[in-house]
């Protein structure tokens, strides 16, 4: 390869590197990381069924579908944190 080559693929190494350090790395399985959005599909649908459950809780005075909505709004909150650590063990920064 000429220098030329060699300078442009190392500007787009460090590049890649800067904008997502897990998509630049190749894992050793050969497979390709997922998408951010992908990770947190359990907590958007946690997210939905607290949203349907406690209005429906409300309409219909039912004490116990209210308070799933409040539980399941809190379990949300905390799974869609966007300073929650990787492995969900430990506090966000803060607080």
């Amino acid at each position: 390869m000429s220098q030329y080559d060699e300078e442009g693929l190392a500007g787009l190494d460090a590049q890649l590197g800067r904008d997502g350090p897990r998509s630049a790395r190749v894992p050793v399985n050969g497979r390709t990381v997922r998408a951010g959005g992908g990770r947190r599909a359990g907590a958007w649908w946690v997210l939905a069924t607290a949203v349907v459950a406690l209005p429906t809780g409300l309409v219909l005075p039912h004490g116990l579908l209210v308070a799933t909505g409040l539980v399941l709004l809190g379990i949300a909150a905390s799974l869609l944190d966007p300073y929650r650590a990787p492995g969900g063990r430990g506090r966000s920064p803060g607080r």
